[in-house]
Order: C-alpha cells, then structure tokens, then sequence
C-alpha cells in the first residue's frame, strides 16, 4: 500500500492535492495522511513512515527545508516532493542539496503533478529493489563470509591482490592478522583440513598448489611446529616476518622449497650438508638441523629414516665415525683429539660408539702399534 503525506498551511491546496493522488492511484489501495504546519508534518513522518511526502516550502512553526534536513536525519527510505509558489521557486532549488527529489511550482497542473508522481513512484521502487539487492547481499556476506575471506587471502598471499587493496577487504571482512606473523606452509600426504581449521588462534585456508597455509601468531609459532608433526605425513615450512605485508613473498620461497623437496628430495640433501659442516658441534641435535631446514624435526626424522634407512642420531653417529676414521690416520693425534674434533666431550663415549659401528676399538683399527690412551 503506498502511503502519502500531504503538509500545507493551506487546506483547500492539501485537499486539491489528495483528490489528484486519488485520481492517478485510480483504485489502489493508498492512504493518505495530512499535516497543516512542519512540526506535525515531522511528528506524523516519524510515526507513519510515507512512502511520499508532498511539502510546501513556507508553513507555520517549522519551514519546508528545516523540515527536510529534519526528516534527511531520521535515515528513511522516503521520496521529498517540495511544492512551492513563484516567488519561492529560486529558492526551493537550495532543496536539492537536501537530497529533495523533485519540486513543483503552485498552481501544479494535473499533468505536470501525475507525471512528477510517476516518476517518484519508480524511483521508490528502484530504491527499494536495490536496498533489497542489498540486503540479500549483507546476508550473503554473513552466511558465506568463511568462503570470501579464503578467497582473499589465497589471492593476496599468492601475490595477486595488491596489499593495500588487501588490508581494505579485510577490515570489511573483519579479518585481523597478527602484528608479529609466522608463516606455515603444509603439504599433507593424507591432508584433513578440518584438522588444522580447528585450532583458534589461527588463519588457515589452502592455497591453489593444495598445500595448508597457516597465519599464526609469531610467539605461538614454535607450539604450532610442534602441533604439525601430530598430523601425520606432512612437509612444513615455518618463517617468522616482522611486516605482514612481506607473508606473500615468504610463501612464495616456501611453496618454491616445498617443490624441491618433493622433485628433488631437498630436505635429505639439505641435512646432509648441515651435518657435513657441523658434526664437530656436541650439541648438535635433530631440533638444530630441523629449525635451520624449517621443517618439524618429526617430519625430518621420517625423511632421513626413508632416503636412508637409519634414523637421525644413527646417521650423525656414523657420520663422526667417519670422520674419525679419517683422523685416526693420524699417528699424531691421541683419541681424546678424534673425540673431540668429531663432536664428542667424553672420550669413552666416542670408544663405545666407535666400536659399535666398526666392531673395534679406535687403538685396535687405528694404523700402528702406538699406546696413546
């Protein structure tokens, strides 16, 4: 039902004015409200909510264009016709700032009148279909919300949206990244998505090569790496950044590792070559090796085992006994020195591992008869 509002001093122009909307609405089913000064045209459009409100310009306590700003504030999805005599016709044009839609000069003809009805009608029904529009989309939003911000971040970290254009779709979609990031990338063998989404504190989507992104909080990283290795065959890579706007550059070198790692089995490599260069450190353990590869040490331990069937601390130990063997050469260096170049405090230790791999002591497989202790 279409619903007007008729403010005029005048009640001979507010009836004229209800006999011709009579006419054109010809049957529809309308109502048809009046108001004789500004106050209680305001009160009555607070209350009655018109779809059209027809209003002079000069009445009694409150002008037309007072009552227009008055009327803009209360937010209402409303058509403003100004009507208006000669003398004021210059000045109701001030009206369209005001957001008025039209204005007619008195005595109105009826023609002039039924097509300016017309066109208001259309524009409230053209207003209405796209706040409906909007609304649908509002709900939309809600309801599909997880689906938009995957598609965001997938699009930035992935180099294809812009950073600032970024960080607008993400306030509007109530996206928060942490100040401090770190950055996982996971590549599952058995992947179980529902998984990884589980845990709060965490932004995670997948990117278009199917591997796991995490965003977490930096100081939270080292308890996500240990997270990661509980779920199963995966490859991870972890990289702390100060700057968020650097994470899709950091992806990037990450998915590059992860491809090496698969086409060219990197990680084995990559841990061979720590170790070549750090046997001699005693402290050296599968944590140190895993956090220079940035990889879970559990994820490592489970590749080096595969390439070559024996587990960490075996491969490092044979390693120093080759090293050792090496060394002991030497007729010049005691044992307590091999022990000590290859990574071990205790020289009895180094004996025992010794003797472990090649079945003999270091004096008995050493060249020579020399009595060094």
């Amino acid at each position: 039902m279409m619903r007007f509002l008729i403010a005029d001093d005048e009640p001979q122009i507010r009836r004229g004015l209800k006999g011709l909307l009579t006419r054109i609405m010809n049957g529809e089913e309308a109502a048809y409200f009046e108001a004789e000064d500004g106050i209680e045209a305001y009160e009555k459009a607070e209350t009655l909510f018109p779809d059209i409100l027809l209003l002079d310009i000069h009445m009694p306590r409150l002008k037309g264009l007072d009552l227009v700003a008055k009327l803009n504030a209360l937010g209402r999805d409303w058509i403003i016709v100004i009507i208006t005599g000669h003398d004021e016709f210059e000045y109701a044009r001030t009206a369209l700032s005001l957001q008025v839609f039209d204005f007619l000069l008195k005595p109105v003809p009826e023609v002039q009148f039924r097509a300016a009805i017309a066109k208001a009608r259309q524009e409230l029904s053209k207003r209405r279909e796209e706040r409906r529009f909007v609304d649908w989309s509002k709900d939309r939003l809600v309801q599909q919300r997880g689906v938009f911000r995957e598609t965001l971040l997938q699009d930035w970290i992935e180099g294809r949206l812009p950073h600032p254009e970024f960080e607008k779709s993400a306030a509007y979609l109530e996206l928060r990244l942490p100040v401090r990031p770190a950055l996982l990338v996971v590549a599952f063998q058995d992947r179980n998505r529902q998984t990884v989404q589980a845990f709060p504190g965490a932004l995670a989507f997948e990117d278009t090569m199917g591997n796991v992104v995490l965003i977490v909080d930096r100081d939270t990283s080292g308890g996500w790496q240990a997270v990661a290795a509980s779920w199963g065959d995966l490859r991870l890579e972890g990289l702390d950044r100060d700057s968020v706007a650097e994470l899709p550059q950091a992806w990037r070198r990450l998915v590059e590792l992860l491809a090496s790692d698969k086409a060219e089995g990197g990680l084995v490599q990559g841990a061979q070559e720590f170790l070549e260069v750090h046997y001699r450190n005693p402290d050296l353990s599968l944590e140190a090796v895993a956090d220079h590869l940035r990889v879970t040490p559990n994820y490592l331990s489970r590749l080096l085992k595969a390439a070559t069937g024996r587990s960490f601390v075996t491969f490092l130990c044979h390693l120093r006994m080759d090293k050792a063997k090496v060394l002991l050469e030497d007729p010049r260096l005691r044992v307590a020195e091999v022990a000590e170049r290859v990574g071990y405090r205790d020289q009895n230790y180094f004996c025992r591992h010794f003797k472990t791999v090649t079945g003999q002591t270091p004096k008995a497989w050493r060249p020579g008869t020399e009595g060094e202790s």
